[in-house]
C-alpha cells in the first residue's frame, strides 16, 4: 500500500528551511588541526564567489604570515581592525561595528573559537557571527574540530589538552554548509617540519606533543564523522521536505521493533551485538496501538531501560496501525535495517507483524530473530486474554438476536439491523478493533439467517433486502472500527490528562514548600501518590545519622542492610536498590535527589509493594528532577536572603568603622581646642569666656558619646556577631522607652503620641528597635523650632505596623528624601550643621532592615515639616517559632 502521507512534504523540515532561509547563511570549513588548509581554501572560495559578481569582504583572515596565504587575500577587501587597550597593551580585534554598517554579501571571519579582547562587545567570536548572521549577512568561518564543545572531554582523553576556546553545537547545527578540509596526518607533519605552520622552534615542541601520529589520525576520524553525521542529518532534513520515500541506502541504520513481551530483551541484546558489528547507530521503538494491555507497557518499560544501558536509543509512537506506524517513521530516519523477532504459532499468519512487514516494507533490509521459548502458563495466559474479547462480542450478538426476537413482531424488518449495529458500536467501545469486526461478522450472518425471509436460512427472496444487510454490513464494520479508534484515542487522553494533572499537583506542592524539610516531605507524598508505592524521605546530618520522614502509620525495621544501602547512596550519588544494578536483592530503592553535585535527600520508594514495578526509570527521573529543582530554588531562596542581609550589615559596618575616622574626629578636634585655649589663656578669658569654652567641651563631649553609644550598639551587628534575639513586645512599650529617652533633648519641643488600639505584638529585638525610635526622634528635635511639636503615631495597616515620627521644620526636599538614609548624607557641606554627621538615619535603616521592615521619609501634614515613616512586618505566632527553631 503506498503511503501518501509519507509522500508530502514534512511541514517542520519546511518551516526549517524558511527559518534558516530568513537569517543570514553560515559556511564553516572544518579541519582536524593547525594548518590543514582552512583559511586558505575558505579564501580560494571567496575569490570564485567574488567572480561570480557577489560581494566578498574579510574581516579577519589569519594568515600567521604564510606567503600563500597573504597573496589570496590581495583583491579582496579587507575591513580594517579596531584597535582595543587592555593593560597597558594595544590589540588588534575585529570591528563588529563597522561590519554591520558596511553589511556585505559574505563576510570572511576566521578562528571561529576565538577569543576576543575584554573590552569588546563580545567575549567570543562566535558571538560576532551570531548577531552577524541574525543581520542576515553571510558569514563563512574556520575552525578545527578541537574547539567542538561536545568533543572537549573526548579531546582531553586523546590528547591531554583541555581546549578552553570551545565553539557550542548548535552553531555547528546552524550551519547550512560544513566543508570538509582534510589533509593525511603524514603530509601534516611534512608541512609542520618545513616551517610552514610554526616557527622551528615552535614546530619541534608540537611533534613531539599535540602533532604525533596517533592524535592527527584521531582527530582527523573525528572530523570525518563529524561532517559525515551532518550529511547523514541533511538528507534525512532534505527527504522530509521534499516528501521523499526512504529509505535511502547512503548510511547505515538500525530499527528494532518492540511488541512489548518478555523477549523483547533478546531482542534489544541482538541489535546491540548487530550494531556493534556493523559499527551502525541503533533505535528501538514501541508502537502504541489500540491492543496495548497495562502489561505490554510494563515490558516496553523494562526494555528501554536495558537498552539505554547498551547505548541505543528510544522512541516511543501512538498510531492505529503498528507495522504502518513504524515503517513511516522508518523512512522518516532514514532506516536501513529493520530487525524484529520471529513471532510463534498463529492461527491467522497473513495477520502477523512479521508477514505485515514482508509485504509492505519494500526497500528495508528485514532480519528476524528467534523467539525465547515461552512458558506453557504464559502462553495459556495470552491466549485467554487475546480471544476474551471475541467471547464478549459472540455472547453480545447472541443478546441482540434474543432481542431482536422479542421486537419483531412490534418493529418492521429494518429496524432490526439497528439493534445488531448498537451492539456492534457497543463491542467498539468496551473491546477493541478486532472484536468489533468479529461481531459485524457475526450480526450480519444472525440478520440474515434469523430476520431475513425465507428465515433460518441464508437465502433472500427479495433483492431489497440483500442491499439493506449489505449496507447494514459495511456500516457495522466502519462503525465499529472508528468506535474503537475513539476508545483508544479517549484512553490515552484519559492517561495523558492524568499524567499532566499529577506533575502539575507535584509541582504547586513543591511550589509552596520554601523549607527543605517542607519540601521532602512534599515530595515524599507527591511520589508515593504518582507511583503508588510507600516512600520515605532520608537525609543525613554531618555526624552520618540518617533521618527518615515517613508516614504516620508506617513502620521501618532497622535493617542494617537498608542503612547500608542508603549511606552507599549519600556517598556515591548513585541509585541502588531493588531496580537498580546495585544491591538489587533489596526491596527497597534508594533513590538519591541532587543539589550543586552534593546528595540533599534520599527518597525511599518499597519497590517490592504492589504498583512499584509499573513506574518507568522516566516517570521517576521526573519527579527526582523536579524536587531537586525545587530544593535549590529553596536553597537559592535562602542564599538570596542571607546575601541581602549581610549587605545590609556590611553597609553599616563599613559606616561605622569610616565614622571613627570621621565622626568621632570633629568632637574631639572642637574639645582639644577648647581645652587648649582654657589652659594657656585661663588668666586672660573672662569668666563668661570660660563657660562658654566648658560648655562647648560638655556638649562636644555629649554628641561624642552618643556616636559612641551608635558604635557600641551597632558594631557587633556591623561584624556580623550580633544575633537578631526576637521576642514579644508591644508598640506602646517601645514608643513609651524610647520618649523617656530622648525627654533631656527635646525639652524645648511638645511631644505628643497616638497608638491605636488593640495593636498586635511586635516580634523584634526590642533594643534595636527602641534605639532606632531614638534615632529617629532626636533626628526630629534637632529640625524642630522652638516650642514647635513632634507627633508619634502608630498604626496597623496593610497587614503591617506603620510608626510616623512627624516634626515641624523645614522639611526634606523631594531629591533627598532617599539620599537621607545614606551614609554621611547631611544636606550641608558643614559637619556642624544642624543636620549633623548623617549617620543616625542610616545606622536606622539598617536596624530596620535586619528586621524585614523598611523606612521612608515623607512630607508632614500639609506640606509642612517632614514624617519619618517604618514600617515592621506582624508575625504571626506560629510563624515566628518556626523560625526561631529553624535559626
Amino acid at each position: 500500500m503506498r503511503d501518501y502521507d509519507a509522500e508530502r512534504p514534512d511541514p517542520d523540515s519546511l518551516l526549517e528551511s524558511v527559518q534558516k532561509a530568513a537569517l543570514g547563511q553560515l559556511r564553516i570549513f572544518l579541519g582536524a588541526a593547525p594548518g590543514v588548509g582552512k583559511t586558505y581554501a575558505m579564501l580560494q572560495a571567496a575569490h570564485e564567489a567574488q567572480a561570480e559578481g557577489r560581494d566578498v569582504v574579510i574581516g579577519v583572515a589569519e594568515s600567521h604570515d604564510r606567503v600563500e596565504t597573504l597573496r589570496l587575500c590581495a583583491g579582496l577587501e579587507q575591513l580594517p581592525l579596531k584597535t582595543v587597550h587592555y593593560a597597558e597593551n594595544q590589540f588588534q580585534e575585529f570591528d563588529l561595528e563597522r561590519a554591520l554598517e558596511r553589511a556585505p554579501e559574505i563576510l570572511l571571519l576566521d578562528e571561529m573559537a576565538h577569543r576576543n579582547c575584554p573590552g569588546s562587545l563580545h567575549q567570543r567570536r562566535y558571538q560576532d557571527i551570531q548577531m552577524l548572521l541574525d543581520q542576515g549577512i553571510e558569514v563563512w568561518t574556520a575552525v578545527n574540530i578541537q574547539h567542538l564543545e561536545s568533543l572537549s572531554d573526548v579531546i582531553m582523553t586523546i590528547t591531554g589538552i583541555r581546549m578552553k576556546e570551545t565553539v557550542p553545537d548548535a552553531l555547528f547545527d546552524r550551519a547550512n554548509d560544513l566543508v570538509l578540509i582534510d589533509l593525511p596526518p603524514n603530509a601534516l607533519i611534512q608541512r609542520l617540519e618545513q616551517g610552514k605552520i610554526y616557527m622551528p622552534e615552535q614546530a619541534q615542541a608540537a611533534l613531539e606533543g599535540y602533532f604525533n601520529s596517533a592524535n592527527l589520525s584521531a582527530l582527523r576520524e573525528l572530523a570525518i564523522q563529524q561532517v559525515a553525521e551532518r550529511a547523514d542529518q541533511d538528507v534525512i532534513h532534505l527527504m522530509r521536505e521534499q516528501g521523499q520515500l526512504g529509505p535511502w541506502p547512503v548510511r547505515m541504520r538500525l530499527l528494532a521493533l518492540l511488541r512489548g513481551e518478555a523477549q523483547d530483551l533478546a531482542l534489544i541484546r541482538a541489535a546491540r551485538r548487530m550494531a556493534e558489528r556493523r559499527q551502525v547507530p541503533w533505535e528501538v521503538v514501541f508502537v502504541e496501538d489500540l491492543h496495548t494491555s497495562e502489561q505490554q507497557r510494563i515490558e516496553v518499560s523494562q526494555a528501554y531501560r536495558l537498552a539505554e544501558q547498551l547505548g541505543g536509543q528510544v522512541q516511543q509512537l501512538h498510531g492505529p496501525d503498528r507495522v504502518e506506524s513504524f515503517l513511516s517513521y522508518a523512512r522518516k530516519v532514514n532506516a536501513s535495517t529493520l530487525l524484529i523477532g520471529r513471532e510463534g504459532s498463529r492461527w491467522f499468519k497473513w495477520r502477523s507483524t512479521a508477514y505485515q512487514l514482508l509485504d509492505q516494507a519494500k526497500g528495508f533490509e528485514l532480519i528476524f530473530t528467534a523467539d525465547e521459548a515461552e512458558p506453557t502458563e504464559k502462553k495459556i495466559t495470552k491466549e485467554v486474554t487475546r480471544w476474551w474479547g471475541y467471547f464478549h462480542a459472540f455472547a453480545a450478538v447472541v443478546l441482540a438476536t434474543g432481542l431482536s426476537f422479542g421486537l419483531v413482531g412490534w418493529l418492521p424488518l429494518a429496524n432490526m439491523s439497528l439493534v445488531y449495529l448498537s451492539t456492534v458500536l457497543w463491542v467498539g467501545v468496551k473491546t477493541g478493533v478486532k472484536p468489533a469486526l468479529f461481531a459485524a461478522l457475526v450480526s450480519f450472518a444472525a440478520y440474515n439467517f434469523f430476520f431475513t425471509i425465507p428465515r433460518f436460512t441464508f437465502a433472500m427472496e427479495h433483492p431489497e433486502e440483500l442491499l439493506t444487510v449489505v449496507f447494514f454490513f459495511f456500516v457495522a464494520l466502519m462503525g465499529g472500527h472508528l468506535a474503537a479508534q475513539l476508545r483508544h484515542q479517549l484512553l490515552a487522553l484519559q492517561r495523558i490528562n492524568d499524567h499532566a494533572r499529577l506533575l502539575l499537583d507535584f509541582n504547586r506542592s513543591l511550589a509552596v514548600s520554601a523549607d527543605k524539610e517542607a519540601l521532602g516531605e512534599q515530595a515524599r507524598q507527591g511520589v508515593m501518590k504518582m507511583i503508588g508505592v510507600r516512600t520515605g524521605w532520608v537525609t543525613r546530618s554531618q555526624d552520618g545519622h540518617l533521618k527518615f520522614v515517613m508516614a504516620a502509620d508506617d513502620s521501618f525495621d532497622d535493617d542494617p542492610r537498608l542503612i547500608g544501602a542508603l549511606n552507599w547512596a549519600f556517598e556515591s550519588c548513585q541509585p541502588c536498590g531493588a531496580g537498580t544494578p546495585t544491591l538489587n536483592a533489596l526491596p527497597w530503592r534508594c533513590q538519591p535527589v541532587m543539589i550543586e553535585e552534593k546528595v540533599a535527600g534520599v527518597l525511599l520508594l518499597e519497590w517490592s509493594q504492589k504498583g512499584g514495578e509499573q513506574a518507568t526509570e522516566s516517570l521517576l527521573e521526573t519527579l527526582v528532577h523536579y524536587t531537586s529543582q525545587a530544593l535549590e530554588r529553596a536553597q537559592l531562596s535562602h542564599s538570596l536572603e542571607a546575601s541581602r542581609v549581610a549587605e545590609e550589615t556590611e553597609r553599616l559596618r563599613s559606616a561605622l568603622l569610616s565614622s571613627i575616622s570621621h565622626d568621632l574626629r570633629t568632637p574631639l578636634t572642637a574639645m582639644i581646642g577648647s581645652a587648649t585655649t582654657l589652659m594657656t589663656m585661663r588668666q586672660d578669658l573672662s569668666e563668661e569666656d570660660q563657660d562658654l569654652l566648658l560648655s562647648a567641651v560638655l556638649s562636644e563631649g555629649q554628641r561624642l558619646n552618643s556616636y559612641i553609644q551608635n558604635l557600641l550598639d551597632m558594631t557587633r551587628l556591623g561584624h556580623g556577631g550580633l544575633k537578631i534575639e526576637r521576642d514579644w513586645v508591644a508598640v506602646d512599650e517601645l514608643l513609651a522607652a524610647a520618649l523617656r529617652r530622648v525627654e533631656t533633648s527635646s525639652s524645648h519641643l511638645k511631644l505628643t503620641c497616638r497608638i491605636e488600639p488593640c495593636l498586635p505584638l511586635l516580634h523584634v529585638h526590642p533594643a534595636l528597635i527602641e534605639q532606632a525610635l531614638v534615632n529617629v526622634l532626636e533626628n526630629a528635635a534637632k529640625f524642630s523650632p522652638e516650642q514647635g511639636e513632634v507627633r508619634v503615631e502608630a498604626r496597623q495597616e496593610h497587614g503591617m505596623i506603620r510608626i510616623d515620627v512627624t516634626d515641624q521644620g523645614p522639611g526634606i526636599p523631594v531629591e533627598h528624601r532617599e539620599r537621607v538614609f545614606d551614609m554621611f548624607f547631611t544636606g550641608e557641606g558643614n559637619d556642624r550643621g544642624p543636620y549633623g554627621s548623617g549617620l543616625g538615619l542610616a545606622i536606622c535603616h539598617g536596624m530596620i532592615s535586619a528586621h524585614f521592615g523598611k523606612i521612608e521619609a515623607t512630607s508632614g501634614p500639609q506640606g509642612r515639616g517632614a514624617c519619618i515613616r517604618l514600617w515592621l512586618p506582624v508575625t504571626e505566632l506560629e510563624e515566628s517559632e518556626s523560625a526561631d527553631a529553624n535559626a
